[in-house]
């Protein structure tokens, strides 16, 4: 990942990776040789060789550039004469702007169900971001619960990704709402803790979000590096179970109840499980938030339930 530091000569934050060379005449050659301008020369007339790149603008010249991509794009102000010197003039008056990719992904939320906003901070996921989704002793509905978050951005058209979730059920995940063509399972990444580091952090590089068991083979070491990559990447990171090893996630999602409606004493079937999720953390998601859902709803999806009514003890009649 390249740094960013000052460069008053292009007008803003620049790149200083390895790789960070600027060619003359808008040209930009590769690390260790400079592009030359529209004539063969740079600007004092010489022909630019290896090793002789000059950090500069030249007049008139805005720089676009996007990183984390591998493509770099820089267009001078006079190739925009040929539609007119109205169109060159202000080009040539416009600063230099460079756009930061993984800056701009910190900025943007990933969508959830409607149903789940009221619980996240914002609405949504925030991108570079870590989720540990839990439950109250004896309580299920974890693993259902971190497949709900995850679908109103699979839906939206985000990929996601759940490793070491082996019990994870596609039909379950398609009730939920998840997008199985945009789903993808690694139910083991690796005997060791090593392999399920690195296959992590490929996998974080790949996807947007990433579901995996809190209760795997990764080691404090490992998780803390994990969740490091996760911020520098603008994934999503959901901990399925709760805290990853010595983490402490910044937004926590508790399954405090949950019991299924529809059946009776030898009877009836299973119409829908009714769970109270409870939220809360660190920074934005301080304030505690707390929601009825119906998860899985009786039609499927996730769907809102009124809080359940207490019940009223009916008086006994006189002399009874």
């Amino acid at each position: 990942m390249e740094a960013f530091a000052s460069d008053p000569g292009i007008g803003g934050a620049v790149p200083t990776g390895p790789e960070r060379v600027r060619g003359w005449g808008g040209v930009v050659g590769r690390a260790g040789e400079v592009a030359p301008g529209p004539d063969g020369t740079g600007p004092d007339g010489a022909v630019p060789g290896p090793g002789r790149g000059r950090r500069r603008r030249g007049r008139g010249q805005a720089v676009v550039e996007v990183v984390g991509t591998g493509e770099r794009a820089r267009r001078p102000a006079a190739a925009a004469a040929s539609a007119g010197g109205a169109a060159a003039a202000a080009v040539s008056r416009a600063p230099a702007v460079e756009v930061g990719a993984v800056d701009l992904a910190r900025d943007r939320r990933l969508p959830v169900l409607p149903a789940l906003e009221a619980l996240l901070p914002g609405a949504g996921l925030r991108r570079g971001t870590t989720v540990a989704v839990g439950a109250a002793p004896g309580v299920a509905g974890a693993t259902s619960l971190a497949l709900a978050l995850a679908a109103g951005a699979s839906q939206a058209g985000s990929w996601v990704v759940a490793v070491g979730l082996g019990s994870l059920g596609l039909v379950a995940a398609a009730d939920l709402g998840v997008a199985l063509e945009r789903l993808v399972m690694v139910a083991e990444p690796g005997r060791d803790r090593e392999g399920w580091a690195s296959v992590m952090g490929a996998l974080v590089d790949g996807f947007d979000i990433v579901l995996v068991a809190a209760l795997g083979r990764l080691r404090p070491t490992d998780a803390r590096r994990l969740v490091a990559r996760v911020r520098e990447r603008g994934a999503v990171l959901v901990a399925v179970g709760g805290d990853l090893p010595g983490e402490r996630s910044p937004v926590r999602l508790t399954v405090t109840s949950a019991h299924w409606e529809g059946l009776g004493d030898g009877w009836g079937h299973l119409e829908g499980r009714r769970v109270t999720v409870e939220a809360g953390g660190r920074g934005e998601a301080t304030r505690s938030r707390r929601a009825d859902l119906w998860l899985p709803a009786g039609g499927g999806g996730v769907s809102p339930a009124e809080p359940a009514a207490t019940p009223i003890p009916l008086r006994g009649t006189a002399g009874a």
